[in-house]
């Protein structure tokens, strides 16, 4: 008896960390993210610099810079590691590393759209 239930907690913890269960970065196309953001609780941000941002931004998209998106999020203090955060950029390459810092700092739900132009037109 004492070597199933061993065997159980065995099978137990491996699935746990099978790479399935584990968070990851999922890139998505202009359709799904207007589908993720039907979730009210759902974020849009743009992490391009506040210039560029001012210049012109997806709607209801909020602007904090790629290489100060956790520490921002953080002050926040509410924003739940299950929240849906879909990230953009101009060409892909800063909501990639955006993407990327909020999965290391325990963010569940990451979705890139990369670059703005993917919404546009």
């Amino acid at each position: 008896m004492k070597k199933i239930v061993l065997f159980l907690v065995i099978l137990l913890v491996l699935c746990g960390c099978s790479k399935e269960n584990m968070a990851k970065v999922e890139d998505v196309t202009c359709n799904e993210e207007k589908e993720i953001l039907k979730d009210s609780t759902a974020m849009l941000i743009d992490v391009r610099s506040k210039e560029e941002f001012d210049e012109g931004h997806l709607k209801n998209a909020i602007n904090i810079a790629y290489d100060q998106i956790v520490s921002v999020l953080d002050t926040y203090g509410t924003i739940d590691f299950n929240t849906p955060i879909v990230v953009y950029c101009k060409s892909g390459a800063r909501s990639s590393a955006a993407a990327e810092a909020l999965l290391k700092a325990g963010y569940k739900k990451i979705y890139n759209l990369g670059a703005m132009s993917n919404c546009e037109g």
